[in-house]
């Protein structure tokens, strides 16, 4: 199942429907993505002016799940980046952020496994 920000949920049936909502992540100023699977993990995507951080809950229970950090982040330190989440702006660490290019990897990761992409940096919260 996924949903974007303001959409019903929708159930993915193909690759087809994933892409419709990768565009949308490639083409929004801001972007957010829920992906879960019934009963089990649930991905969350927030993305900003070409960055993005994720989220994995192991289910919707009270889980702190991780989230995602970036020990390659390159800038000042301290640096926060705006974005869109449940119509409030927030401010996250740019040091969470991952490029859109390495965000739909691990997004195509948890469609095709229902797992967290092992390659990613993830912080247990």
């Amino acid at each position: 199942m996924a949903s974007w920000k303001g959409e019903p949920e929708r159930l993915l049936s193909s690759d087809g429907d994933v892409k419709v909502y990768l565009h949308k992540l490639r083409t929004a100023e801001f972007g957010e993505l829920w992906l879960s699977y019934p009963g089990g993990p649930i991905l969350s995507v927030l993305t900003s002016g070409g960055r993005g951080w994720l989220m994995f809950l192991r289910h919707d229970d009270g889980d702190s799940g991780f989230s995602t950090r970036n020990p390659e982040c390159a800038g000042p330190e301290g640096a926060m980046r705006s974005f869109m989440m449940n119509g409030q702006q927030d401010q996250y660490p740019e040091a969470f952020t991952l490029s859109l290019e390495q965000l739909i990897l691990a997004i195509e990761h948890f469609c095709t496994y229902a797992e967290r992409a092992p390659w990613v940096c993830w912080h247990e919260d």
